[in-house]
């Protein structure tokens, strides 16, 4: 029981870090292909995010171990694989070569996927470009 709402918990955290943190990260330090455990430890706490899952999210924006990820958080590059491996198999079909750009990827905004317009009577009336 507790095990599933742990896990639960576990999922939602990681989608709120793709979904929040990604964009923000983005947005305030550029594209990169990794960010500082300082950057995401900000980030986190700016957007006042779930901090107890701090090893997740530095496992989605990093693939490397650093000075910091064993000092400030204690994730030699042993631990941070392991966490790199539960990620993979939650959003990358197991693929653990995953890097920052596809976490990036994943919290794009798709646009309008098809199905009725948003504005249909505009639409019909030739008033947009759809």
């Amino acid at each position: 029981m507790f095990g599933l709402f742990r896990q639960y918990k576990l999922r939602k955290t990681i989608q709120a870090y793709v979904r929040e943190l990604g964009p923000y990260l983005l947005k305030n330090y550029g594209g990169s292909g990794q960010y500082t455990v300082m950057q995401i430890q900000a980030a986190i706490k700016v957007l006042k995010l779930n901090a107890d899952y701090m090893p997740y999210a530095i496992a989605l924006y990093r693939h490397e171990e650093s000075i910091n990820t064993v000092k400030r958080v204690w994730l030699n590059q042993v631990a941070l694989d392991e966490i790199r491996l539960t990620i993979a198999q939650l959003l990358f079909d197991g693929n653990t070569r995953y890097r920052v750009e596809h976490v990036l990827e994943l919290c794009k905004d798709r646009g309008w996927q098809g199905g009725q317009s948003p504005s249909w009577g505009a639409n019909k009336s030739g008033r947009t470009s759809l």
